[in-house]
Formats: C-alpha cells, structure tokens, sequence
C-alpha cells in the first residue's frame, strides 16, 4: 500500500499524500515495535531487519510540513483511543496516580504494560479524524466554516467531531482548551487531548495524559469527586506539564 501510494500521491493531491504519509508513519511505529518485541520466532526476528530496509526505502522529503505533522498526529491519535479501548488500568497504579495528582507534588513514571489488553471493546477500522484531516488539507475554509454550525459538519462530515478542528489545524493550545473545558466526557476526546498536550509538552515521556491516557482518565473521576467543583483537576494536571513542570501546591490537601 505505502509503495503505492509513494508513486501515486505527487499526481493525486494533497489528501492522497496524507494517506502516503500516514502509512509509512504507521510501518515506522510497527517496526519499532517489532524490533523490540521478544516474542519473536528466530524467523520473525530475521524478517525484521529486511523489512526496515524496505520501510526505509519509502521516499518522505518531498512530503509537505503540514501533512507530516498531521500524519505524527493521527498516528498518535491511533494509538491514544486504542490504549483507552483495550487496555485495563492496573487499579494500583490508578489509587497511585490519584495520590500523586491530589498531594500536587510529582507523578510518578508509570510504564505502559502490555499484559493488560482486553478484546472487550474491539477497535473500528473506521477513523472519522482521519477523514476531517483529509478534508483539512484539501479545503481547510469549508472545515472552518462547516466547524461552526453542528449541523453541516456532521452532514458533511459524518461521525467526525467539530471539535477536532483545531487539532488538524494544528492548533494545540486552542484544541486542549476545548477539551478541557468539556473534561474530556468519551474516548475519542481523551485521544484527542491526549495528542494535543503531547504537542505542547517540554517532555511528552514525563505525562501521563501523553503516554497512558487510559490510567488518567480511571483516576479522574476520583480526583474531581475529591477536589470538588470549584477547579478543574485535569486543567490542573495539564498545567503543570505544559509549564515545565510536575509539580504544583495548588491541589494539595
């Protein structure tokens, strides 16, 4: 598909470029992946090896700035809503989690388990982000225009969210304060701030929204049931990673 794609997309627009440089952001994420799998057959691990060598053979200097930026983001976004749908918070490191995030002082380093998937929820095929990215690209005006009136964005986006448009815009800040404000209510929102925050982090590694969205939203209800309705505990955990900094005195107890 990449190969195809690597010799259609100069000749095909802007939205087939994006679908060229998504795919081979996504054959990246997978090699990645596989080199540091040890589960691996002595053939498999053979196999890796040739096919890093034809991944790398795909061309992507000529691909534009903002259409790499954007495939960086759905892949991201990909691998977010797929963590919130198919992994199972470990309810220690949930209470741990709540614990750092209410004394204020710093959250701990949660590692990103791979023993606690579950096929509960599968996940769709179908990405409605990727379709409004698609869109973005090749009119960027009509997704502005359709964004302010619910009803022709969903007709001429079907299943897509008109918030998610200062995400492709590449808005980051403008697309966290919009989620924040809703508190992120379903997976698809906690995927997108999750990318969002990733953009504005100093240091994506350190946050756990960036790297584990799925334990910070188990741990969420317990913050804010605790912290009451006069702030916003997510604004506040956002804050202290956009900032620089993983810690903060205004939630300690």
């Amino acid at each position: 598909m990449a190969d195809f794609w690597s010799r259609e997309w100069p000749a095909a627009g802007r939205g087939a470029e994006l679908t060229y440089a998504r795919t081979v952001r996504q054959l990246h994420v997978g090699l990645d992946i596989l080199r540091e799998s040890t589960d691996l057959t002595p053939t498999g691990s053979a196999l890796v090896p040739a096919l890093g060598a034809e991944i790398s053979r795909l061309p992507v200097t000529g691909l534009a700035a903002d259409i790499r930026r954007l495939a960086d983001d759905l892949v991201a976004h990909h691998r977010a809503l797929w963590r919130l749908r198919q992994v199972e918070p470990d309810p220690a490191e949930v209470a741990a989690l709540a614990d750092d995030w209410l004394r204020g002082g710093p959250v701990g380093s949660f590692a990103a388990p791979d023993d606690r998937a579950t096929t509960t929820t599968a996940p769709g095929g179908d990405s409605p982000l990727f379709r409004l990215a698609t869109a973005w690209v090749e009119n960027p005006d009509a997704v502005r225009a359709a964004a302010a009136d619910p009803i022709a964005f969903d007709a001429r986006y079907p299943d897509a969210d008109p918030l998610d448009a200062p995400l492709v815009a590449g808005d980051y800040a403008e697309a966290q304060t919009t989620r924040l404000a809703g508190c992120a209510p379903d997976e698809n929102a906690w995927a997108s701030l999750s990318v969002a925050h990733g953009r504005l982090c100093g240091d994506p590694a350190r946050s756990p929204l960036a790297t584990r969205p799925e334990l910070v939203r188990a741990a969420w209800p317990q913050v804010a049931e605790l912290t009451g309705a006069a702030t916003n505990p997510l604004a506040e955990l956002v804050s202290r990673y956009v900032a620089g900094t993983s810690t903060s005195d205004s939630m300690r107890r």
